[in-house]
């Protein structure tokens, strides 16, 4: 998943025939961690009644819980990179997603900020 100013979407979908419990972890890598949001849809601000907005998660490891997901349904986390706080211009980490019954898929991440190229 390449990150950039814009959020990007990472689809969850259960084809098991049974309802699942996703995890998301987030595993630094060697180089500093990708600093990430989770994008959520906000509602009820006057000035603006519905608008997106990101909810920093820290700075390293972390681990959300999403809502269980019934046979055939999806969810849709959005993710988007704090680029004001990419210290190199290319920084990486990896999603680790988890269900309760085992299943375990790695996705790397990488967020570029092209103002501190070379």
């Amino acid at each position: 998943m390449i990150l950039g100013p814009q959020p990007v979407e990472l689809i969850l979908r259960n084809t098991c025939p049974h309802p699942l419990n996703p995890t998301i972890e987030h595993v630094p890598g060697a180089t500093p961690a990708l600093p990430l949001s989770i994008v959520v849809t906000s509602f009820g601000n006057p000035s603006k009644p519905v608008s997106e907005v990101g909810v920093p998660m820290p700075a390293g490891t972390w681990r959300q819980d999403l809502p269980p997901l019934e046979a055939g349904a999806a969810v849709a986390t959005p993710f988007e990179v704090r680029l004001s706080e990419m210290l190199q211009p290319q920084q990486a980490s990896l999603l680790k997603i988890t269900t309760d019954l085992g299943t375990e898929a790695w996705v790397p991440v990488r967020g570029f900020r092209d103002d501190l190229e070379n």
